[in-house]
Order: structure tokens, then sequence, then C-alpha cells
């Protein structure tokens, strides 16, 4: 028995820090290919990519110190962890938190504005940057003087709370920091909604782009798995506040220590670790969110994880994965010779409405319709002139022959641009 009791925490030990390592990987890479697409690539200035920019640099931070704390902890940090990083770590984690909850509430205000004020969202964009700016500069001022109150225990082993002793204050100090970084967000995300859903009934839901829909999708995403995959840490914790409290009230009481009540908490610090990685998980499946549901952040991460440049370099064509589940890839030619790549025009223009796809082996195009939802695809000449003037009106005219090298010339055209 004492052979087993030794070995299951090792195992646990290696299973959570292989898991928390995996996490962070993913996380760490995926927020600098977000902010290195961002700052490096050309993409169109709208408020929801200065959101997703603010939002990835915290995550980004979060994770940086959250992960490796938690490995440290886990095998052992032998006079690595020492004061000034229980400090930074504290800091860091608790602004992270609050500026991870502000630019959800951030989201759904950009999404009330893109659903409503669709003539004039793109001029936010300003507003955006100013909006992100004061919300790290608030938060970030706000949580200096917490790092007074956090010290490293040599006896323990741990970070503690310097003048914490489970009083009134600290009870009031631990729903204030529930409140703005859990419970605020989301009960004002959820007016955003109610308001959102108000003033949108003028419009027809077909009346949306492509474009308009996917975004809404994402950020409703985000605001739930910030909820579900947050709440079990926020619960816990609070639950070994109250627990702790009562076990030192009933020692102090009647003298004499109870060891049930000691088991509970001793159980709910175990069931901490775990849910702290689960709060972790959002974190990493954030950049894949925007992968998903953005073509601009979706090809950005296929050229870099694919090396699209090298193969370039040595004139080879590229294919991509498109919505239809094709993978060719279309160069359209505009009347001064310029060439587009039209998988990396994002749904900025909703081009993506009409995908038009050239099958080079066999000389054609597969022009894919999206309507109502349902993928409708057919197969034309290389040569024929489309039309669709659907959502404003993308006119593409003939398409440029890779196999031939023959350039045809395209003419495009956009009407009501401005409602796109």
């Amino acid at each position: 028995m004492e052979g087993e009791e030794d070995k299951n925490p090792g195992v646990s030990m290696i299973v959570i820090c292989v898991v928390v390592a995996l996490i962070g990987i993913v996380c760490i890479l995926g927020n600098i290919l977000v902010i290195q697409a961002l700052i490096c690539s050309k993409y169109p200035r709208i408020p929801i990519y200065i959101a997703i920019g603010g939002l990835a640099v915290a995550d980004l931070l979060n994770i940086i110190m959250e992960s490796p704390y938690i490995i440290f902890n886990e095998v052992g940090h032998k006079g690595i962890v020492n004061t000034p990083l229980c400090k930074a770590h504290f800091y860091l984690t608790s602004v992270c938190s609050y500026v991870a909850g502000a630019h959800l509430v951030l989201f759904s205000i950009i999404r009330c504005i893109m659903l409503n004020e669709r003539v004039r969202s793109r001029s936010y964009v300003r507003h955006t940057i100013i909006g992100c700016v004061v919300i790290w500069i608030v938060i970030c001022l706000s949580n200096i003087l917490n790092l007074k109150t956090v010290a490293y225990d040599k006896d323990f082993k741990v970070c503690v709370e310097l003048g914490s002793d489970l009083t009134p204050e600290d009870e009031r100090i631990l729903w204030l920091r529930f409140s703005f970084s859990y419970m605020i967000p989301l009960l004002v995300i959820c007016i955003l909604y109610v308001v959102t859903k108000f003033l949108s009934m003028r419009f027809f839901y077909e009346s949306y782009s492509s474009r308009e829909r996917r975004f809404s999708k994402m950020v409703t995403i985000l605001v739930i798995t910030f909820a579900i995959f947050k709440l079990p840490n926020e619960v816990v914790y609070i639950m070994i506040f109250y627990k702790t409290r009562e076990l030192v009230t009933s020692m102090k009481s009647v003298l004499d220590f109870d060891d049930v009540l000691y088991d509970q908490i001793d159980t709910l610090f175990e069931v901490l670790k775990y849910c702290e990685i689960v709060a972790l998980v959002d974190l990493a499946i954030r950049p894949v969110i925007y992968a998903k549901f953005s073509y601009y952040f979706g090809n950005s991460f296929d050229e870099i994880i694919n090396c699209n440049s090298c193969r370039e370099r040595g004139h080879r064509p590229r294919r991509k994965k498109t919505d239809s589940g094709m993978s060719n890839h279309t160069t359209l030619i505009q009347d001064d010779g310029e060439e587009i790549d039209k998988d990396n025009l994002d749904a900025d223009e909703d081009i993506d409405e009409n995908a038009k796809h050239v099958d080079e082996d066999n000389n054609e195009m597969e022009v894919v319709n999206f309507i109502e939802g349902e993928v409708q695809d057919s197969k034309c000449p290389i040569s024929i002139i489309i039309n669709n003037e659907k959502n404003g009106g993308l006119f593409v005219g003939s398409i440029y022959d890779e196999k031939n090298g023959m350039v045809l010339g395209v003419k495009l055209e956009s009407e009501l641009k401005e409602f796109q």
C-alpha cells in the first residue's frame, strides 16, 4: 500500500506537468502567431482585430507566468521560487485575469456595433485602440498595491498573501476579485447581448454578411468558453476560503483539531490544481477560435506553419484548404496587372460568399456558392464570366489560367461596399 501511495503522487505529478507544458506551448505559440500576424502582416483595420490583439497579449503574459509556476510547485522548485517571483506571478496573473474579462466586454460592444451600426462599424477602430489602452493602464495601476501583500513562505514553500487572517475584510477582497474578474464582465456581456438582440430586430438575419455572422459567433464562443472553463477554479477557491475559516474558527472555540474538515480542505486544494489547469485550457483554445472564424488568421497561421513563403521562392504552386473542402488555389489578376491572392483577402470584402477555385488538372473552375448555409458546387469553363449580386455584388471577370499561363484579366467591382 505504501508503494502505491508513493507511486500515485509521482504519476499525478508527471501527468500534470506534461498537460500544463503542452497547454503552455500551444497557448504561447498560438498567441505569438496572432500578435505576429497583426504586427507584420497587412490586414483589414477593423475593431475586432484590435481587441483580439489586446486579449492575445494578456493571454500570452498570463500563460508565461502561470504554467512554469504550476510545474515548479509540482516538481519542487528548490529555491527557484522566491518573493520577487511570487510578486510578479501574482501581479501579472491578476492583471491578465481582469484584462481578459474587460476585453470580452469590449468584444461584446464591438459585436453590438457591428450588427447594428453596419455602415459605420469600421470607423470605431480608433475608439477600440483607446479602449484597449485604457483597460491596460487602469488595471495595471489599480493592482500595484497588491504587490505589497504577496511574499514567499519558506516554511510551507508557497507564495502567500501577507496579513490574510480570513477576516471580513479578506472576504470582501475575495468577492471583489471574483466579481471584477468573472461575474461583472459576464453580467455586462449578458446585458449587451439583450440590447444587441433588441436593436437588431429591425434587420433580417439573411441581410448580415458571412463575415458579420462569423465574427458574432466567434465572440459568443469566446464568452462561453471563458464562463465554462474559469467557473470551477473560482468556485473551488471560494470554497477553500470558507472551509479554512471554518477550520480556524472551530480550533479557536473547542481547541481541537477537526480531521474531517482538514481532509476536506486538503482535497479541495488537490481539486484546485486541476481547476487551474482547466482554466488554462481557455487561454490555449482562443487562438484556435480566432483561426477558425477568421480567414485572415487562418491563412496567416497556414503561411507560417507550412512555410508558404519558402514554397513561393521555389516557384511551387501554393494550395490552400478552402471552405468547400477543396485543396485548390485561385489567383486573380486585376486590369493593371497586379496579382491578388484571393485566399489572403479574408472575409473583409466577403469574397468567401462565392469562392472560385481553379482545377489546374482539368482546366476547370469550381464555383462554390454559399446560399442559406448550404454549399452548392458547379463546374464551368475557366474563361466564363461570373456575376454575383449577393451581399452588395462582387463581379469577377475572367480568371487567370495558371496551367496555361494566360492572363485573361480580372475586373473586381463591389457595389454597396459600405454595407459589407
